[in-house]
């Protein structure tokens, strides 16, 4: 019994990541992507204006 558990949730769980990396990649916006690095830039002037 604990065998069939186990190979259920071994299965379960890669089944789980291969929808999440599809629909990842499925949904995936480049511009999406760029806004880290504006976040980035905002944050290092943010800095720079205060002096830390």
């Amino acid at each position: 019994m604990s065998r069939i558990a186990l190979r259920t949730g071994v299965g379960l769980f890669w089944t789980l990541v291969v929808v999440i990396v599809a629909a990842r990649a499925a949904y995936f916006h480049p511009h999406f992507a760029e806004q880290f690095g504006r976040v980035a830039a905002l944050m290092d002037r943010l800095r720079a204006v205060l002096g830390a």
